[in-house]
Parts: structure tokens; sequence; C-alpha cells
């Protein structure tokens, strides 16, 4: 009985609406932790919707539903499977050495031509195949739904693994019963880190129950959010917090890439900016580095509380987004105004105002979604987005100095960071494979890259510092700052040594105080001292000054540092 009802439902033939959830499922589990649940639900509901309304359409023309059903998947197939292809082809194209002649084979008008034109001949031949054998489709039906659902398990299994692989039973659970916030649709990218909690004004986080550490650290952060507030100066100095990420300091920059970024330090100088000479980076990675400085804290707390074994950043997104820098001038009645970085733990939706660009700009998992269709060959028109991202946050940076209120402005600008997409003269280019990852990148390629792309953006904050300063009816402070250094040695091991401590861990790292005292300052400041000296001179706040320390984290244990000051020292 149980066999003939389980016949009966595989030959119904509900596999386009299996065949066309699976690509979401699968790359939410490749994406597990990262926050996108929202979008993955968000995108598989709206291609089952429209893949109902194409079967509908088909069974009107065809008047056959076992056939309709058949097309209907084959399509689907079809167009998840072309960006996959096409990454094949270029693969084998490149290791034959055979990229610069075949390029109209993987990229552009030409490539999309050809390559629709093959899907579509397969189709036909498919259309062809199930309209002239009506009535005769019951085992060809049974195969698909087995062949999807077989998928759809895979897919799930995957899923489940990654999660427990991940960050535990759980936190797996918590996330997928949407306890856990999720990434906005207007939020998104990159592509970083932790210590100790020991402030003058101490936060208190409550150990996590066993197995529940993520989620435990997320509710205590949020029930410890700072209730106080700080004694703000009249009148009341807008704060420009910028980041620029990866942004070596000059001595590096001389070092490593022979450039000489002395007009531009000149240039600060000149506007009366303190510039030091021997920054570093706390940790090696923007999540880390920035929930550090916004917290003014090390992260051991939080290794010790997570554990060393996860690599998901939720935590590290939550402590930026919901920072005590943030809690205490918001306090205070300061308005919090944040940018679309394209990298979700810095872009803070939640803030008083969020300003992006106001075209669609997609999120890292709606690139990766892109990718596996036919669309992929115009991966331009996705560097296209994060080009405007960024020009749009440039242009918009001194807008906030006519705002009434005191405002803290946090902009994390995902420029001279890899990948490059403009020259020094902040012309487009076009990476040859697409947004890409540092391993897209040779080390001359990088070298020029980066060189280019740091020259686009010194002109860039040079031009939004003049406007700052000449629009704020108040001295501001600015405070302009990378997270970490580049990755021209970095290894996709993450190990460390051979320069890359210090090209890693040297940051650019310069301030504009509207008195022109800095004294609270000194050459060799890290980021997590910043916000310390800032409300201890203008806040009236107590901070005591921490020990200037660098940790080195691999991007796939961010909660296990090893204190590397000591070798950065010597290898400096």
């Amino acid at each position: 009985m149980k066999s003939s009802a389980l016949r009966r439902a595989l030959e119904l033939p509900f596999h386009p609406l299996v065949f066309v959830v699976f690509p979401v499922i699968s790359l939410y589990a490749s994406n597990l932790g990262k926050g996108y649940l929202g979008e993955a639900v968000t995108i598989a509901a709206g291609l089952v919707a429209i893949v109902a309304v194409l079967w509908l359409v088909l069974y009107l023309l065809t008047k056959q539903v076992s056939a309709s059903a058949i097309i209907l998947s084959a399509f689907v197939v079809l167009f998840f499977s072309l960006g996959h292809v096409i990454s094949a082809v270029d693969t084998i194209l490149e290791k034959l050495q055979l990229s610069a002649q075949t390029q109209f084979l993987v990229k552009g008008e030409i490539s999309l031509i050809i390559w629709l034109s093959i899907g579509a001949l397969l189709l036909f031949c498919i259309a062809r195949y199930a309209l002239k054998r009506t009535g005769q489709l019951h085992n060809a039906t049974q195969f698909l739904n087995i062949v999807a659902l077989a998928l759809f398990v895979i897919s799930g299994l995957n899923l489940v693994f990654n999660g427990v692989k991940s960050f535990g039973v759980t936190r797996f659970l918590a996330e997928m019963d949407g306890s856990v916030p999720q990434a906005s649709s207007e939020g998104h990218e990159d592509s970083t880190a932790d210590d100790s909690f020991n402030s003058p004004v101490p936060v208190e986080v409550e150990a996590p129950g066993e197995g529940d550490s993520v989620r435990g650290f997320i509710d205590s952060w949020r029930q410890n959010a700072p209730s106080e507030d700080v004694a703000v100066p009249s009148p009341a100095p807008d704060i420009y917090y910028i980041i620029v990420d990866a942004y070596a300091r000059q001595d590096i920059l001389q070092e490593v890439f022979g450039y000489d970024d002395s007009e531009f330090i000149n240039y600060l100088v000149d506007r009366g900016f303190f510039v030091t000479s021997d920054s570093s980076a706390n940790y090696p990675q923007t999540a880390l580095s920035l929930s550090s400085s916004l917290n003014m804290e090390y992260l051991d707390d939080a290794v010790n509380k997570i554990g060393t074994d996860t690599s998901d950043r939720s935590p590290l997104s939550v402590m930026i987004k919901e920072s005590r820098v943030f809690g205490l001038l918001r306090n205070s009645g300061y308005k919090l105004v944040a940018f679309d970085s394209g990298y979700d733990p810095t872009c803070i939706t939640e803030a008083d105002e969020y300003l992006s660009p106001p075209k669609w700009s997609p999120s890292p998992f709606q690139e990766a979604f892109v990718m596996l269709t036919p669309l992929s060959v115009f991966d331009r028109t996705l560097i296209d987005f994060r080009r405007q991202r960024i020009l749009y946050a440039f242009d918009h940076l001194p807008d906030a100095a006519e705002h009434e209120e005191p405002t803290i402005v946090f902009l994390h600008v995902l420029i001279p960071h890899f990948p490059f997409i403009f020259d020094e003269k902040g012309r487009p280019t076009e990476p040859s494979k697409g947004v890409g990852g540092r391993e897209d990148y040779d080390y001359e390629e990088y070298i020029e890259g980066y060189s280019n792309q740091l020259a686009f953006t010194s002109k860039k904050l040079m031009s939004a510092v003049d406007a700052i300063l000449s629009q704020s009816s108040t001295p501001p402070i600015i405070i302009i700052q990378s997270d970490h250094g580049p990755s021209a040695h970095l290894e996709p091991s993450w190990s460390y040594g051979d320069h890359n401590l210090s090209e890693r861990l040297s940051i650019f790292n310069a301030y504009y105080f509207p008195d022109q005292d800095y004294t609270g300052l000194y050459e060799a400041i890290t980021p997590v001292n910043t916000f310390r000296v800032v409300l201890n001179q203008f806040f009236g706040t107590d901070y005591e000054l921490m020990d200037d320390r660098s940790y080195w984290a691999t991007w796939e244990r961010p909660y296990d540092p090893t204190d590397v000051t000591e070798e950065l020292k010597r290898e400096e």
C-alpha cells in the first residue's frame, strides 16, 4: 500500500518546484552564518512563484502537464547551470593559456549570445522530445522527481552539516527559526576581530550556556547595551569615523609597494591633522578590528565566551552595529549616520539615517546567486554596483554638516582593498576575473592594482575633507583610519611571517581635532585607544589608555587570536 502511494506521488510532476529551490538552498548552505536566511527565503519563494506561473502558461499552451513540467525543469537546470559551465570553461581556457584569445566565450554580450544559443538549442531538443512522447513520460517524470528530491536532500544534509560544524546545533536551530537577526535586504560584504573587556565602565556579559555560546553572547551583549551618556560640549562637534579598508601606513607603502604617499600626508598636516607614523591594527580582519575599536576593548571576553571553534561572525557584526561608542553618543543626543558599505557587519541599517545609492545594489548573496546564471558574463555590472556604492559614499560624506543635531558619521569604504576597480584617476578598470579574491591577482598585479586604487582613494579623501571642513559651522572631529593593512604577501592559509605581519597590521591613522590639541595622541596609537582619547578629551570621560597590542587570527578561526606584538616590533 505504502509502495503504491509512493509510486503515485512520484508520478506527480513536482520536480520543477524542487529544482528551482535547490540552487538557493545550496548557496545558502555554503554561506551559513553570514545572515542571509531572509534573502534566501525571499529568493526561493519568488522563484517558486515564477515557476508556478510559467508552468501554468506552458500547460495552457501545450495542454500537457508532464511535458510542460519537463520543459520547465530543463529550463531551470540549464539557467542555473550555465554560470558553472562558463566558469569551468574560463578556468580550462586559462590553464591552456588561451584566455586572451577566447575572452569572447566567457565575457560580455557575445558570450551571452553564444551560451544562450546553446541553451536554447538544448531546450528545444528536450521540449520536442517531451511533446512528441505525450503519455509516455511516466518514467521520465519519476526519474526527474527522484533526482530533484535527491538534490534537495543532499543540500539539506549539507545545510545541517555546515550548521553543526560551524556553530553547533543550538545556534543553527536559532538561525533556522529566525531568532538570530538576519541581514536586511538593504545591507550587505567582502571581507574582521576580538579580546577582553576591562574598561573603566565594565561591560558585564553573562556566560552563555554550553552549546549556545554564539546566541548567548549576542543576547547578553544586547541586554548590556550602555544606558549612560557622556557630557557633550557646546557647541557639539560632528564626528566622522572614516574606515578606508586596507590602507597601509606610509613606510609600508614605500617598502612593499614603492609608493610615495607624502602628497596625501602633507595635505592632511597642512589642514591641521595629526597623522601617526607608527600605528598598527589590533587585529588583521575588518570585523575583528572594528568590533574592538568601536567598543574601546580587546576581544578576550568575546573569545572566552564564544569559543575558538566557530567562524560565525554574527557576534562581531552585533558588536559593531550595537557598539559602545555608538550607544554612548546616541544616548547623549547624537544622530548616527551610516553608509551602505556592501559588507554586512558594517552596514548599520539601524542607524538614524542609513545612506545607500538610490539604485538597487545587490548583497554578496545576491551577487553570488546571479553568478550561477548566464548573467554571470555581466560581472562588470556587479562591479559597477560596487563603484556606485563607493562614489556615492564619498560624494555624500559631507552632508552631515547640514544636520541641526550633532552627528556621528560612520563610513567603511571598501577601497583600496581589492577588487581593483578604479585606476589612479578614478576611471573604471575591469578585473580580469571579475569581483574575485586575493588569489585572483598575482603579486605584480596586486602591487599595481592596489597602488592605483590607493592613489584614487587619497584623492577622494582630500576632496571629502575639504568639503567637510568648509561646510561645518562647528569644527568637527575627523578620524581617517584603516581597519588593517593590505595583503600582497598574505597566503591563503593566513600563516604569518615574511612581511605578513608588518604589511597586514600596519595601518593609516589620522586625526583632526577642533582644538588642534593632540597631546593625548601618540605615534604608535592603535584603534582600541582611538575613542578612549576622543571621549576623554571632548566628552568628559576618564578612560585609561590600554596597552597597544596586535593580534593575529586566521580567517577560519577568528576567535583564536595570537598576540604578535613583539614579533611585529622585531619585523618592523
